[in-house]
């Protein structure tokens, strides 16, 4: 398992999944759960295909941690 930090905002959401490929260009994460304040469990019904350039970071997380709504 997983995870990765996109800056799309200034909540930035948590990308929990298996990495199904990397390549010198993006990552592709299979099965993942989109972790954010607002919504705070999102499964991803197809694989995401990340650039490089736009992770942030990659850390352990575990995955059944839930976010309050408030």
């Amino acid at each position: 398992m997983a995870s990765g930090m996109v800056g799309m905002s200034r909540t930035w959401p948590i990308f929990c999944g298996f990495v199904a490929e990397v390549t010198d260009e993006y990552v592709v994460l299979d099965k993942v759960n989109i972790k954010m304040s607002n919504a705070p469990e999102f499964f991803f019904p197809t694989p995401l295909i990340i650039p490089l350039m736009k992770i942030v970071w990659f850390t352990p997380f575990d995955p059944s941690v839930r976010f309050s709504l408030y």
